[in-house]
């Protein structure tokens, strides 16, 4: 993951806190964590090749797929859609602790992205 890379950058933009920006890569730290304890014990009591093929297959706990899609619209500008998906069996009850901060920082990063774009400072 290329996130410590991009940190400063992510947080400026987004106007995160260096609570949330850490939180970020913490939760993908531990979600790697808890995953690779869950297969691990599959493992042991399944086919591992099985149990490798399924974790590879997005059977997670908790994903998110996040798609950026930016189709022309007329001669000087484009449309800008950004859309997150949450899967895995921790999706429910994860979402409603974060969907309005997740939200919230999507907006943000969507208004600074096109002040950026449009060249207005």
């Amino acid at each position: 993951m290329a996130y410590p890379a991009v940190l400063s950058v992510v947080q400026k933009e987004w106007g995160l806190s260096a609570t949330a920006a850490g939180s970020i890569s913490s939760a993908y730290q531990i979600g790697t964590a808890v995953a690779l304890v869950v297969v691990s014990a599959l493992a042991d009591y399944m086919n591992p090749r099985v149990v490798f093929v399924a974790s590879g297959e997005g059977v997670g706990l908790f994903d998110g797929e996040h798609a950026f899609i930016i189709v022309p619209n007329g001669v000087n500008g484009v449309r800008f859609i950004q859309r997150e998906q949450f899967t895995g069996l921790l999706a429910p009850i994860i979402l409603p602790f974060i969907a309005k901060k997740t939200e919230a920082a999507f907006e943000r990063m969507n208004k600074a992205l096109k002040k950026t774009a449009e060249g207005k400072d």
